[in-house]
């Protein structure tokens, strides 16, 4: 029973988001993570531009079709990209990737604007 706790536990931190990236970002990604889709909706700026990528021309989407995309994946990397011109984490771009079984590596953006998701991109999974 220990082991499957310590197993329980090693999942949940794997998909914790970084201490350094801009506080929307990860209070989305750690919402998506837990499935909490409200909480998720939460951080997303009232304008927010969801565009999914996957097909050969970039079409508007909903929170719900991201979230499905990435189910039962599991985030492997996270790099962020600051644009400090309007003052601290005024603007910032998360690139995100999780590996899905049998589907491969899928990859998004998601930008903040101050302390909001301002628009999310997401891929096709790639073949690892």
């Amino acid at each position: 029973m220990k082991a499957l706790s310590l197993v329980v536990a090693a999942l949940a931190t794997s998909n914790a988001s970084p201490p350094d990236m801009p506080v929307a970002a990860r209070l989305f990604l750690d919402a998506v993570a837990a499935g909490d889709i409200d909480r998720a909706r939460a951080t997303l700026a009232q304008d927010v531009l969801i565009s999914d990528q996957r097909g050969l021309k970039p079409v508007s989407s909903k929170l719900k079709a991201f979230v499905e995309h990435i189910r039962g994946c599991r985030r492997t990397d996270t790099s962020t990209d600051y644009d400090t011109t309007g003052g601290a984490e005024a603007r910032a771009a998360v690139i995100v990737h999780w590996t899905c079984p049998s589907r491969g590596t899928i990859e998004a953006f998601v930008w903040t604007a101050g302390r909001q998701v301002a628009a999310i991109t997401f891929f096709a999974a790639t073949a690892e």
